[in-house]
């Protein structure tokens, strides 16, 4: 069930529980929501019968659905790369920033993989003779 489902699943329980004869402090409690949440749902669905969610401000998503799968399938199959190697890879015509918001809305998240030297015998020895000196 992704975000969207939940919010409209939560919203739906409001309602019903109100319905039930439950106070709002009382649906507030069992839902762990605040109590101007509830409030504010109920207000609307007495109002309009709605419980989706209203327009918001900001521009339209610049890539589709398919690209969203794309980028994280990407990242899958090469999880030590960047945003700008994906973008280029799989020729997506946004910003790099916005492959980055995709990865994060996927819970993907860019690390550094760590660079260490090998160890060698000379470097175990030395380790052994320090250990052994302040034992």
């Amino acid at each position: 069930m992704n975000s969207t489902q939940q919010r409209r699943t939560l919203r739906a329980q409001v309602i019903g529980m109100r319905d039930a004869g439950a106070s709002v402090s009382a649906i507030s409690r069992q839902l762990v929501i605040c109590r101007s949440t509830v409030r504010k749902w109920l207000q609307r669905w007495e109002e309009s019968g709605n419980l989706l969610d209203m327009p918001r401000c900001g521009g339209p998503r610049k890539t589709t659905a398919e690209e969203d799968r794309r980028i994280v399938e990407e990242i899958r199959w090469t999880p030590v790369t960047n945003a700008v190697i994906v973008r280029d890879q799989l020729q997506v015509n946004v910003f790099a920033r916005t492959v980055r918001r995709r990865l994060h809305e996927s819970g993907y998240h860019h690390r550094v993989p760590a660079v260490k030297e090998r160890l060698e015998e000379r470097h175990r020895d030395a380790r052994l003779q320090f250990a052994q000196r302040y034992a």
